[in-house]
Order: structure tokens, then sequence, then C-alpha cells
């Protein structure tokens, strides 16, 4: 009985050390992949000689504002490369929030009947004062790869965004509306 409750601890005891080594090595390299944002972040500041007055970091997203030079940077990193977007203000006429919606249906009484919405993606829309460039989506969220519990927040931080992008563009000299 004693040699039975011996094995039982040693297997307990190995399952509990490989997950602690899991949750080490995981959240190690977490740190790593935000250290390396980080990184990457701060070269392209520096390269392109931005003075980001305002800057949050949404899920795998980089938002900033440079009041100065009237650019928007967005910083995608869901992908395995990195995704850079630099908006010039002075070419922005308005900025709004795109939501791409699916709705969700079941059946009742031999049909179809919808039952609610499913948020797909939530994106700031630039819409550009040449009516030919097409507009520039920059993404929040995105419901393949984000938690759907961080919606709520996620489209909070999202508003704020489009209204503080849209109180600069108000600010731009000599532009008419």
């Amino acid at each position: 009985m004693g040699s039975t409750l011996l094995v039982a601890a040693i297997i307990v005891g190995g399952i509990v050390l490989f997950i602690l080594l899991f949750s080490l090595l995981h959240k190690k390299m977490q740190e790593k992949k935000i250290e390396s944002q980080k990184l990457k972040y701060k070269d392209l500041v520096g390269h392109q000689k931005l003075e980001i007055s305002e800057k949050e970091e949404i899920n795998d997203y980089v938002f900033g504002i440079d009041k100065i030079n009237f650019i928007l940077l967005h910083m995608d990193f869901s992908q395995k490369k990195e995704e850079v977007t630099l908006v010039d203000l002075w070419d922005v006429k308005a900025v709004k929030l795109n939501t791409e919606e699916r709705r969700i249906y079941i059946p009742e009484n031999g049909k179809f009947v919808p039952v609610e919405k499913q948020v797909l993606k939530l994106q700031l829309e630039l819409i550009l004062r040449d009516a030919d460039q097409p507009k520039h989506l920059l993404p929040f969220y995105h419901a393949d790869k984000h938690n759907i519990q961080d919606l709520r927040g996620t489209k909070e931080r999202a508003e704020y965004w489009r209204d503080i992008t849209n109180n600069y563009l108000k600010e731009l000299p000599g532009i008419l509306k």
C-alpha cells in the first residue's frame, strides 16, 4: 500500500512540476514577445522621427498619435510579421467606428429566426479626403484572435480613439471642413 502511494505521489509531483515548468516557459515567451514589440515600436518612432503624445496597447495592436506632425500610428502584432500603418491626418476627412457583425439564427417553427448578433471585427475607419483612395481600416478586435470578454472594454477604447482622432482633425490648421 505504501509503495502505491509513493508511486502516485511521484506521478502527481511529476505532473505538477511539468505544469509549473510549462507555465514559466509560457510566461517567458510572453515577456519576450512584449519586449520585442516594445523594441520594434521604439525603433519605428525613432526612425520616423515621431513625437507620440498619446499611445495605447489594445489586444495585439498599438495605437499612437503624433500631435505635432499630425500622424496616426497603428501597429498590428497579431500576424507573424507585424504590420505598420502611418496615416497622415492631413489626408483624413473623418474617423468612425466600423463594426462587422454576424447574425446568429435558431430554428423555430420550421424557420430560422435571428436571435443575436456576434461582433466579428471592431475597427477604426479612416475616410480619406481623396475619394479615389480606399478607406483605412485599423483593427482593435477580431473574434478569431481575441477573447469576447475583452470586447466591451475594447469598444470603449476604440470610441475614445475615434473621438480624439476626430478632435485632432478639427485642430488641423488651414483645413476647410
